[in-house]
């Protein structure tokens, strides 16, 4: 049996899902990529890693929170039942702990079935291009504290359990048999803040990949609220 299968939704991610790749390689038995189309070079990036699997899932309807959650809530069903543990998120996001698979051994015996990791937001001024781990190379983190955007994630569980993940995956996870995650000593590394250009870009092309009206007008008329939102966390982060 496999300890620990990986899955994350991308989109023309190519930079990104290298260092995903890179990461998750060191710790995982398998890695699922869940590719919507992609255009870029993210495809080949995937099918260069021996260990990921790369699963087409086309969004009929563009890129929405709803799809993307129903999505990671039934992917893992199909292909990591013969697996103890499974990490679904964001091609961004990295759950560390030093002795990862020892941990979850440890957990496992305990009787754990779900897992909770505390948040950090990492930042850099220029995107960095590094050989090794893409959160090294960020200088500058963050911890938001007791906030309902303070990041912290219940994506490390068992995949026999159900799962009901809300938009974002930022809301507390709903697991069947009355589950609840327990915090373990679990990092959430989110590297989302690669410069002020990126944050921009990222933005815009999230949106551009919208196809339904009253979505993407909703994020178009809070664009600016939600660009505000992170440059303040941002040159929080870097002036620290």
């Amino acid at each position: 049996m496999d300890k620990l299968h990986v899955y994350t939704t991308v989109w023309n991610e190519e930079y990104m899902i290298k260092y995903f790749l890179r990461y998750y390689e060191t710790v995982a038995d398998r890695i699922f990529i869940i590719d919507d189309n992609s255009t870029d070079g993210t495809r080949d990036i995937v099918n260069s890693c021996s260990k990921a699997t790369l699963l087409p899932y086309p969004f009929l309807a563009g890129f929405n929170e709803y799809d993307k959650t129903k999505c990671l809530g039934t992917e893992y069903k199909k292909h990591s039942q013969d697996a103890e543990w499974v990490i679904v998120g964001d091609c961004d996001e990295f759950i560390y702990h030093p002795n990862l698979r020892n941990l979850l051994d440890l957990k496992r015996s305990q009787g754990y079935r779900a897992l909770k990791a505390t948040g950090h937001f990492f930042a850099s001024k220029e995107i960095p291009d590094t050989e090794g781990q893409l959160f090294d190379a960020m200088p500058y983190h963050y911890r938001l504290k007791n906030t309902p955007t303070s990041y912290d994630r219940e994506v490390l569980f068992d995949p026999k359990l159900d799962v009901e993940f809300r938009a974002g995956c930022h809301p507390p996870t709903k697991f069947s048999d009355g589950v609840r995650a327990m915090r373990c000593g679990l990092s959430l590394y989110h590297c989302c803040h690669l410069s002020r250009q990126w944050i921009i870009d990222h933005l815009d092309r999230r949106i551009a990949r919208m196809n339904d009206p009253g979505y993407k007008n909703m994020y178009l008329s809070k664009r600016n609220i939600m660009l505000n939102k992170a440059f303040a966390l941002y040159d929080r982060m870097i002036n620290v």
